[in-house]
Order: structure tokens, then sequence, then C-alpha cells
């Protein structure tokens, strides 16, 4: 029997960084955020972006 009218609600999430030099600091917020939602999308700055805010 369906549930009718009870559609399970997917949550996308999102998080951005410098990941030039990948740590372990790194993988525990990737796993937080990844903990909040049904699918993490991820996204990486450039260098030169990241040259601007250094």
């Amino acid at each position: 029997m369906m549930n009718e009218g009870k559609l399970k609600q997917h949550i996308t999430g999102y998080t951005i960084g410098a990941y030039d030099l990948f740590h372990i600091g790194h993988l525990n917020i990737l796993r937080n955020a990844k903990a909040l939602c049904d699918k993490l999308i991820v996204g990486i700055t450039t260098d030169e972006l990241v040259d601007v805010y250094k």
C-alpha cells in the first residue's frame, strides 16, 4: 500500500572551501556537513580567489 501524499523530502547541502592542502579538519567539516543532508555538493575555491583572501 502506498503512502498517499507523503513524499520523503530530500535535503541537498552545499559547502565551499579551499582544500589546497587537504587535512583531517577538512574531512571533519565535510563529514559534519554531510550528516545534515542527503546529498552534499562541495565547491572548490580557485587559487586566485584564495590568494585574494590570504
